[in-house]
């Protein structure tokens, strides 16, 4: 009796996991290599980022994951090349929340996004304000101080309009009543070169980029955007402890083209659900001074909707429908 039902126990294993492989081999997914566009220039934490998901991603998917850069017009390039590709899964965006959600309703943009299908958020980012070293402003109330006094006379690099960059800086000026000069870029890698250079004195970005420069002596370190400090940088303030109304992070998340089908969406959420407890992922990321905050795809559509309303509230005067 023992025998039988070791005997029939092992058959039904064997049942349960040739039907999911033939589940899977139906799905004929995926046929080619992956393309996972990254919409800003080299060099930014969104490239370094994909470049960590790419590089564990043998392990996780039948095909290569390739990243592709296609910056321009302040990620409007990037965005509507996967709006514009077959929607097979073979073509996704890495995206975040500034150019998909709130970039459309405030710019001129042929895409938003309603065009695109949530597939996984993989983590979220926390901005970090800082200054050159050679600017001579070391902290955000010597900043406001020096504006005050010459409304303009500092310039802040961004990694372009309503960009993730970009809308933080836009709600601290507001917040604080005052007057800076704003250089766009195509992305933080480039953002940051411009404040290294000399053309900005002030600029902001993500840990990935940002903490090797504050390690060296490069930039100092002002402020951070996110509700509480981060590790990395214990004596960092937020903004909302320095008394500014505003916090903001920035999810980072793969998105495909609206008409992709749900089955491949589906399956693609399950892998990157894996792949981010990879133990090398993780690792870089938390080099890279972030941490993974995955959610799949129907979590990843509802938190869409919830800040979709939250940034028509936030952003209102400036939003369109």
């Amino acid at each position: 009796m023992r025998k039988l039902l070791s005997v029939s126990l092992l058959a039904l294993i064997l049942i349960m996991s040739t039907g999911f492989s033939f589940a899977a081999d139906d799905l004929n997914f995926p046929t080619r290599p992956i393309e996972l566009v990254i919409p800003f220039g080299p060099g930014g934490s969104h490239d370094m980022h994909a470049r960590a998901i790419t590089s564990v991603a043998s392990s996780y998917f039948s095909k290569p994951i390739i990243p592709v850069l296609k910056p321009g017009a302040s990620a409007a390039v990037g965005s509507m090349y996967v709006k514009n590709a077959n929607p097979d899964g073979h073509t996704l965006l890495f995206g975040h929340n500034g150019v998909n959600i709130i970039a459309p309703h405030v710019r001129d943009v042929a895409y938003s996004i309603e065009d695109f299908k949530p597939v996984a958020q993989i983590n979220y980012g926390t901005v970090i304000f800082f200054a050159r070293a050679d600017s001579g402003i070391t902290s955000i109330e010597q900043l406001v101080s020096e504006l005050k006094e010459d409304p303009g006379s500092l310039t802040f690099a961004s990694s372009g309009i309503w960009g993730a960059l970009h809308i933080p800086w836009k709600l601290f000026v507001e917040d604080a009543g005052i007057e800076m000069s704003h250089l766009p870029t195509a992305g933080g890698g480039p953002a940051m070169q411009a404040v290294l250079s000399g053309d900005a004195e002030i600029g902001a970005g993500f840990p990935p980029q940002s903490l090797p420069h504050i390690e060296s002596g490069k930039i100092i370190p002002l402020a951070v955007t996110s509700e509480t400090r981060i590790d990395e940088l214990p004596d960092t303030p937020t903004f909302m402890e320095l008394g500014y109304d505003f916090s903001w992070q920035m999810w980072r998340g793969v998105l495909a083209p609206k008409d992709t089908p749900d089955e491949i969406v589906a399956y693609l959420s399950d892998r990157f659900e894996e792949l981010v407890k990879d133990p090398s992922f993780v690792s870089m990321l938390g080099r890279m001074g972030e941490r993974v905050n995955f959610l799949d795809h129907e979590e990843f559509a509802e938190q869409i909707e919830k800040e979709k309303a939250m940034y028509r509230r936030l952003l209102g005067q400036y939003y369109k429908d």
